[in-house]
């Protein structure tokens, strides 16, 4: 889902983040809420490539709020929020705007 930013209810940043099997990540983001994130669609796709290595991968780390491999490889907190498998309820339909729901069932927005 691509969500403005100016959507968003509040910064979202990242508190913790694990290396799981299946090249996923399991996150905390500052808010609380927590998510797991399938990795492996953007292994095609520029610097990410780089993240078939397993033992980079497992490297993961939170810089500054963000998910960062090394100095050339992090992705951002505001699409792992929105784009994650929620652990738990969906938080996103409870704090983002309803037009990003309506869009993704496939039903008319009205905009």
């Amino acid at each position: 889902m691509v969500v403005d930013v100016r959507d968003l209810p509040y910064y979202i940043g990242v508190r913790s983040v694990e290396a799981l099997d299946a090249h996923r990540l399991g996150i905390v983001f500052t808010d609380g809420n927590r998510g797991v994130y399938d990795m492996e669609p953007l292994f095609d796709s520029g610097v990410f490539r780089a993240l078939r290595d397993e033992r980079l991968f497992r490297s993961v780390h939170v810089s500054f709020g963000v998910v960062t491999w090394n100095d050339e490889i992090d992705i951002s907190s505001e699409f792992l929020w929105t784009d994650c498998e929620p652990m738990g309820e969906d938080w996103r339909r409870r704090l983002l705007p309803e037009k990003y729901f309506t869009e993704c069932d496939g039903e008319e927005t009205g905009s």
